[in-house]
């Protein structure tokens, strides 16, 4: 029905009207929408920078390479959980954190795990390094390298994409590196019965007589010792020997009960033994933390 006064001419126009304004109003949204896609997919959003922190034996080169991110990569479509949880496989990596820095970056933040000692394998060119759980965090043959003890820190440059951040921890030598832990048995035969064998690969974990072992190892570097430990020797039965800087061996007895009794005993003992060069022992026992015992002085040699 036509509006009293409106001829079906008039009418017909505004309808034509009103689609054309549809019809600019729809181009000019498709437009828009056009020019926003090219405008985000364009270089200006292309990513062209990594900031890395709290790296410590990671390089960025490899923090680039676990992140996984190809070059060209457009910011929009990085997914930093995605990104996090690649960096989180590797068995450095206790936690990261990935966030986009706008237009074209991605900041990093990393918490590695801390090497506690280096396992040797006596029977062959084998070595691991452990963190406090005994977990391994790296692996290979030859010589074994000595990471310097936990510190905190992290962070550096390097490019393809460029990376800004902090310095990165290097390897340690000789009382600044973390102590070697190695298994002692009478023969042969009996290391191979008391201990599983060990899967020499990152990720895996040691059988527990050497995991427990790196956890006093673990106490141990976090205690104001006044000297630092350099070897660790696990035997048959759980039993541990820590060996100090200066020489001084220590008999810890069973390694799978708390350490932090004993580490409180022997940082006490130290103190003491510190402010009298002349009566250093050969040996300390702290098997019964309650009770320490010292050996006689070194000069006179030491029982075991």
């Amino acid at each position: 029905m036509v509006p009293e006064g409106t001829s079906r001419w008039a009418l017909e126009v505004r309808r034509r009207r009103l689609r054309a304004r549809r019809l600019v109003a729809g181009v000019g949204v498709a437009a828009l929408l056009l020019g926003l896609y090219l405008f985000m997919s364009s270089p200006y959003f292309v990513l062209d920078h990594l900031r890395i922190r709290g790296y410590q034996r990671l390089d960025p080169a490899t923090v680039r390479e676990l992140a996984g991110i190809p070059p060209g990569t457009l910011i929009w479509r990085v997914d930093p959980n995605a990104v996090a949880r690649r960096l989180e496989a590797h068995p450095r990596v206790a936690g990261a954190v990935v966030r986009r820095e706008w237009p074209r970056g991605l900041v990093i933040e990393l918490r590695e795990r801390a090497t506690v000692a280096v396992l040797v394998d006596r029977d062959g060119p084998r070595w691991a390094e452990l963190d406090a759980q005994g977990r391994i965090l790296a692996s290979g043959r030859g010589e074994p390298p000595r990471p310097a003890a936990p510190a905190a820190g992290g962070g550096g440059r390097a490019g393809a994409p460029p990376t800004e951040g902090g310095d990165g921890a290097g390897a340690g030598d000789g009382a600044d590196a973390v102590p070697v832990l190695v298994w002692d048995a009478p023969s042969a035969g009996d290391a191979r019965s008391a201990v599983p064998p060990i899967a020499w690969e990152p990720g895996r974990f040691v059988p527990d007589p050497l995991a427990q072992a790196a956890a006093v190892a673990a106490a141990l570097e976090a205690a104001p010792l006044p000297e630092p430990v350099v070897r660790l020797v696990a035997r048959p039965g759980g039993l541990l020997e820590v060996q100090l800087v200066s020489g001084i061996r220590v008999h810890w007895g069973r390694s799978d009960v708390a350490p932090s009794a004993k580490v409180r005993a022997l940082t006490a003992v130290l103190a003491a033994v510190d402010r009298d060069a002349a009566a250093r022992p050969a040996y300390i026992d702290v098997t019964d933390p309650d009770r320490p015992v010292l050996g006689p002085p070194a000069r006179e040699g030491g029982g075991g």
